[in-house]
């Protein structure tokens, strides 16, 4: 009695339907290295650097040094931000960054439009669970101390210096 063999079209057909199943797997495992990549890259920056970048920016087209108050600094500049883009347009415009029931909030009120400028300003929240937020002149012309007080958690002091 003859036995059967496999033929051509079966065997071609089982690796067709192998190489996909490799196929997949790759896929899943690169996305898996990926995304711990990626919770790795966010768990190593501060919630600081953010906040450190934007004032870096505000401040560096700042007309005059910004004025403190009891958790807020106000200053113009002609940096401000489109409010659903979040990109510079380049407008003038004063901007507040404010501690309000625990949020640190960012707020922008257009100085070269009439019908803005009657309005309220644009709000940006940049962080939750604030108690207290400052700015001081530090060592240097354009150099700044930031202490932020973050609810229940240690306070943070960091160096800003802009350019």
């Amino acid at each position: 009695m003859r036995r059967r063999a496999f033929t051509l079209f079966e065997l071609m057909l089982a690796m067709v339907i192998s190489t996909l199943l490799v196929g997949g797997i790759l896929v899943v495992v690169t996305g898996l290295a990926g995304d711990r990549r990626r919770l790795a890259a966010e768990a190593s920056v501060s919630p600081t650097d953010g906040l450190s970048a934007l004032l870096c920016r505000d401040l560096a087209g700042a007309l005059a040094p910004p004025t403190s108050a009891s958790n807020m600094i106000t200053f113009r500049t002609h940096h401000a931000l489109h409010p659903s883009t979040l990109e510079p347009t380049g407008r003038l415009c004063e901007v507040r960054y404010r501690v309000n029931n625990g949020q640190l909030l960012r707020e922008q009120l257009l100085l070269d439009d009439p019908v803005a400028k009657a309005g309220p300003p644009t709000r940006q929240l940049l962080m939750a669970d604030v108690g207290t937020f400052s700015l001081l002149p530090s060592s240097g012309a354009s150099r700044y101390r930031v202490h932020l007080q973050q609810l229940q958690q240690k306070a943070v002091t960091f160096d800003i210096q802009v350019r």
